[in-house]
């Protein structure tokens, strides 16, 4: 912001480095747990189709009733993506907890990602572990299908106002965003970690919209109003960082 007075202007600038990791939890502005699910189950379609790992994820819950078996397949099909250095994954505490300690050391070989998100809660505390279900969870008849869509629904809830929502709000404010791409690591796994990237990165412009509605007749005039109606910010960047060791002075 700008201070003025008769001889002189100050100019308060405020930064905010928010890590990555993070990046991927806005998509969960705006969207309810089914919406976000559903949009989860859209996401993990790529270029070569329904990732396999997701696949298995569903198949292996498909008629899971144990909250905590779920999880852990969760856990499972993450780390598997990791692997393929598909690393925007959600909900952020599968690579950094609330407080923002990385539970994924530097140097470490990403085989080992399983075992050190072993004793992770997926959400704010133990309670509170939420996973995307599949579409057909919503649909079940059965009590237990309910209970876990009941419970992970009021989790996610609770992620989202503790975990996203204070980043929501701040980048809302925003008058510049700068967002970093790693070259390097989107040329290691090609075209799958390309579209992951590129679909999280649209979820974080999202933000710079000036309001979110859950209702679907509402959201339809948001989307309308959008070519109309200013943002905070003033300006988004991208910035692909690296490109340097990727392209030569002459290309740059």
């Amino acid at each position: 912001r700008i201070e003025k007075n008769a001889k002189r202007r100050t100019i308060i600038l405020e930064l905010l480095d928010l890590p990555g990791e993070r990046v991927a939890d806005l998509s969960m502005v705006g969207r309810s747990f089914y919406e976000w699910c559903e949009w989860m189950e859209d996401r993990f379609c790529g270029v070569k189709g329904i990732s396999p790992d997701y696949s298995d994820y569903v198949q292996h819950i498909q008629s899971e009733y144990d909250r905590n078996n779920i999880l852990s397949a969760y856990k499972d099909c993450v780390s598997k993506q990791y692997e393929k250095w598909i690393l925007t994954i959600t909900p952020s505490v599968l690579k950094l907890d609330t407080s923002g300690e990385f539970k994924y050391k530097d140097g470490e070989p990403l085989s080992t990602y399983r075992k050190n998100i072993e004793s992770t809660f997926i959400g704010v505390d133990e309670d509170s572990q939420f996973a995307p279900l599949p579409r057909s969870y919503f649909n079940g008849k059965s009590s237990e299908q309910r209970a876990i869509v009941k419970a992970f629904k009021k989790a996610y809830g609770k992620y989202k106002s503790r975990i996203v929502k204070p980043i929501s709000e701040w980048l809302f404010h925003v008058n510049k965003a700068v967002y970093l791409v790693d070259v390097l690591s989107l040329l290691r796994n090609g075209p799958e970690q390309y579209n992951a990237e590129q679909s999280f990165a649209g979820q974080a412009l999202r933000i710079f919209r000036r309001t979110y509605f859950d209702s679907p007749f509402l959201k339809g005039v948001q989307r309308f109003m959008g070519a109309f109606v200013r943002t905070h910010a003033d300006g988004v960047y991208v910035v692909a960082t690296k490109a340097d060791t990727v392209v030569g002075e002459a290309n740059r």
